[in-house]
């Protein structure tokens, strides 16, 4: 049975007191598990973006001058791309793995 703080993790179901789960009553472990599952998710998410960017780019601008420059824009779309994937994948996998 348990004490009257003590609440159960939403996703793996442990008995934790309430000041270790977060607003939404997942504990520490669950919340790595769950940001670690999502930043391996946006690298991909990342690759994608920046290989649609950069086929569009050299495919279709065909850029001549300053490539560099376009490089760098590519380099900054994998960097958005991957960063808002983790977020928007940390999302689902709470919404997901709630019980």
């Amino acid at each position: 049975m348990t004490e009257l703080g003590d609440l159960r993790c939403q996703a793996c179901g442990t008995v934790h007191e309430r000041p270790d789960l977060d607003r939404l009553l997942w504990c520490e472990d669950c919340l790595a598990r769950a940001r670690l599952q999502a930043r391996k998710g946006s690298l991909v998410i990342g690759l994608v973006v920046a290989g649609i960017l950069a086929a569009w780019i050299f495919g279709i601008l065909r850029p001549t001058v300053i490539v560099g420059g376009w490089i760098g824009v590519v380099l900054g779309g994998f960097w958005v791309g991957a960063r808002v994937g983790r977020e928007v994948l940390f999302a689902v996998y709470r919404a997901r793995w709630s019980a």
